[in-house]
């Protein structure tokens, strides 16, 4: 059976059932309250906890299935049909691609969801590269949500920062907070690392609106009013979460950069993780 055939096939299987924010004005940091701890989830109260991960679970795993299908297709129009494209059939292509994406974050979002709301969520700490992990979160943040007009600046010091932690899990929690600083940006957003004995500070910030005094408690929590319409809204929760899960801390404050609009400041979100922080130089090859 030829790829065409085989994808044809795919698609036809059956699938299982399944306005503006006030100016944020400078004030001390604001944690959210912890909702798991080190290493584990806590389960969400109520009758309707397991069929509400169920449904979630179910919502994710058939989300994958035609994006797969699809996926596959764009990745052999590219292989098969490449000379025949037009540049007006390649820009085509790439905005299905971005779109393909977007729909994978969601069934992510999705999936992990399911895990937090069922008390199943779990990290796997292995040795890790921070660096590493903080310069691939910011080129994927940049691939779903690109916009022209700003400028994502990642101040991530050459080398890299040994260390403990679900890489896997590390980089969807600092995806989804560099996503939210794009999308929220007037010109800039910024990403910076500050290293100290046994902690390590990631900082991302924007010259945005900054955060409504009245979603500020809420920030963190699932399933709550949010400030703004864009996304599922579950991004910062999720990452909060898996900080959490890493013995570590994500809070919000003022942005210190300078303003995208007079008399607004924007966001500032500081994640502190209890990582060694150890450098290891960037490796020199002989000459």
């Amino acid at each position: 059976m030829n790829a065409r055939n085989d994808l044809e096939s795919k698609a036809t299987e059956p699938q299982s059932p399944a306005a503006p924010l006030a100016p944020l004005a400078p004030v001390a940091p604001v944690a959210a309250a912890d909702v798991a701890t080190p290493g584990a989830a806590q389960p969400r109260s109520g009758p309707d906890a397991v069929a509400l991960a169920d449904f979630f679970g179910s919502l994710a795993h058939d989300l994958r299935s035609p994006l797969g299908v699809v996926s596959e297709a764009l990745a052999e129009l590219r292989s098969e049909f490449a000379a025949n494209l037009t540049d007006e059939h390649r820009l085509l292509v790439n905005l299905a691609d971005r779109g393909v994406r977007r729909l994978g974050r969601i069934a992510d979002t999705v999936s992990l969801l399911a895990a937090l709301e069922s008390g199943a969520f779990e990290i796997r700490p292995r040795p890790i590269d921070l660096f590493e992990i903080l310069r691939e979160a910011v080129a994927t943040a940049s691939a779903i949500e690109p916009r022209r007009e700003v400028a994502v600046v990642s101040e991530v010091p050459e080398g890299a920062c040994a260390g403990l932690g679900d890489s896997e899990r590390l980089s969807r929690a600092l995806v989804e907070i560099v996503i939210n600083a794009v999308r929220h940006a007037r010109r800039k957003a910024r990403l910076a690392v500050e290293l100290s004995p046994g902690v390590t500070r990631v900082i991302v910030e924007d010259d945005g609106q900054g955060v409504a005094p009245a979603f500020r408690a809420n920030l963190f929590r699932r399933f709550m009013p949010r400030p703004s319409r864009s996304g599922l809204g579950m991004g910062l929760s999720i990452a909060h979460d898996v900080i959490v899960a890493h013995g570590g801390q994500l809070t919000l404050e003022a942005s210190e950069l300078p303003a995208g609009r007079p008399g607004t400041t924007g966001a500032r979100f500081v994640i502190t993780l209890p990582l060694d922080g150890a450098r290891v130089p960037a490796r020199v090859e002989a000459t």
